[in-house]
């Protein structure tokens, strides 16, 4: 492919010839003298297309004349060499030390300092291409200096970083906008399902549907099945105890027509339909097999993904672990997190498996009351508070099989609950076509970066009139994006 003519004045040169390049050092860790000192130490995960104004780490005037560490003055462009950092970039706010990691560069008389840095940030995608090594692979210095770069007079440098400078502005504020949209929508989505399980999204259906039996009703009926299902077994049916209205101070009012259940109040009366994985001794990673009985692991639930990196048991070992086996539909939830709590359900076209000792399953008794309707619930904000309660105190926030029977949900009647999800679902399909949207505005912004990057350096941005279709396109970013929500209760969320 030919290369791409230059304006009148430009020339090519390579960046050994128009710079000095010095990689750092690292001082032997074995005496910790020298890294005791007052000189800023630059590692390459520092590099963060900035500039670098503090440092992890600092190290001893002895530690500079030991090792092949050395210091940069204030104002240097630092790039990173090696591993997963190559080509990230900062300028130094201090006379500073970095590791060997990283390569200070000093422009010559021909080249302004911040005119490299853009073309550097935009040549990145070819320094990650030439990258050579084994596991950290890295760019070596001469592949910095033998760089081809276009060069045009300091004056013309001097206009494109300009010029880069002001869409670059405009662009990062629609982008900046755009970040600010899907925060909104996050705090939205949890807004949504507060909202469902205070009752406020059906307010309207149960004035049009005050016959509907009560969640008191359903709670009975279902306390009275259990009671035959449990004689038809020879199966003694546990007493449950009735919810005190003093225990729940700490959660909010619910509808008149509803009431408070404990997990068990809805659970199949099958055994085990509340529980937990395996641990250690009794499911080791010596247990795993190629085929069989599928695993599920945290990351499956909160991926949402049954076929990530599958692991399996013989069916002779799901025999053995039969009470922690997962059925199709079954409620999954992650024990450990911040609170924990994350959930799925376990999807219908999936075979039986076995949950790990991370995760916890919950199965309802889908005679009587829906499974999303609880799923959805568990994401709400009462239960993660309730979560974070019973967690409390405890190093590693998780919970066991027990501690999630503690929990409280409110039960509204089966027709409700059916309603409930459909206006959960609805408002959250909206929110997903909108960050759609904006996920594909904030792509088209990283592409007209790179647009106006290549054309800065083909000469196209400021020797001729500015493009005006860049210009108005770094102008729209975000534009398109409708700025409101449809209207569930409360004030309508402004996303901009």
């Amino acid at each position: 492919m030919s290369e791409v003519k230059l304006p009148e004045g430009w020339v090519r040169k390579r960046l050994g010839e128009v710079c000095k390049t010095t990689s750092g050092g690292t001082p032997s860790r074995k005496d910790l003298s020298y890294y005791t000192g007052s000189i800023p130490w630059v590692k390459s995960g520092e590099l963060k297309n900035g500039i670098i104004i503090s440092t992890e780490e600092h190290i001893s005037e002895e530690a500079i004349k030991d090792s092949s560490a050395k210091i940069f003055p204030s104002g240097t462009l630092l790039i990173a060499i090696y591993g997963a950092t190559v080509g990230r970039l900062a300028f130094l706010g201090m006379d500073a030390a970095t590791n060997q990691a990283v390569c200070g560069i000093t422009p010559g008389k021909l080249l302004d300092k911040n005119y490299l840095y853009w073309l550097l940030f935009f040549k990145r995608p070819q320094l990650l291409d030439e990258r050579a090594g084994g596991a950290q692979p890295n760019i070596s210095q001469n592949i910095l200096r033998e760089l081809t770069i276009p060069l045009p007079p300091i004056p013309v440098q001097q206009a494109i970083v300009a010029r880069i400078e002001e869409l670059f502005s405009e662009l990062d504020a629609g982008v900046n906008e755009l970040q600010t949209a899907l925060s909104r929508l996050k705090i939205y989505r949890q807004a949504v399902l507060d909202w469902a399980f205070e009752g406020k999204l059906t307010t309207e259906w149960r004035l049009n549907n005050k016959n509907s039996p009560s969640g008191i009703e359903l709670l009975n009926d279902i306390r009275t099945s259990r009671i035959v299902e449990n004689d038809k077994v020879g199966k003694k049916t546990k007493t449950i105890i009735s919810i005190n209205d003093k225990d729940l101070k700490f959660l909010f009012d619910i509808p008149n027509e509803w009431c408070w259940v404990k997990p068990e109040d809805v659970c199949s009366p099958e055994n085990y339909s509340i529980g937990i994985g395996p641990f250690g001794s009794n499911l080791k990673v010596d247990d795993y097999t190629s085929s069989g009985v599928p695993l599920i692991f945290v990351k499956n639930i909160t991926r949402k993904n049954f076929t990530l990196n599958l692991r399996y048991i013989t069916d002779e070992k799901f025999e053995e672990l039969k009470a922690h086996s997962v059925k199709p539909l079954d409620i999954l939830v992650t024990k450990m997190g911040d609170p924990p709590g994350d959930s799925t359900i376990y999807p219908e076209e999936r075979p039986e498996g076995i949950i790990t000792s991370d995760c916890l399953k919950f199965r309802v008794w889908d005679s009587f009351v829906e499974r999303k309707y609880f799923q959805y619930c568990i994401e709400s904000s009462l239960i993660k508070r309730q979560l974070g309660l019973i967690t409390q105190g405890v190093a590693q926030k998780k919970i066991s099989s027990e501690r999630f029977k503690t929990l409280y949900f409110p039960l509204s009647s089966r027709l409700e609950q059916i309603q409930i999800v459909s206006e959960i679902e609805a408002r959250l399909s909206e929110a997903d076509v909108i960050e759609a949207i904006i996920r594909q505005e904030l792509v088209r912004a990283e592409n007209l970066r790179q647009s106006i990057l290549k054309q800065a350096f083909e000469g196209k941005l400021v020797t001729a009139p500015v493009n005006q279709v860049e210009e108005t396109e770094s102008a729209k970013i975000g534009e398109s994006v409708s700025p409101h929500y449809g209207s569930p209760p409360g004030d309508q969320l402004s996303l901009f």
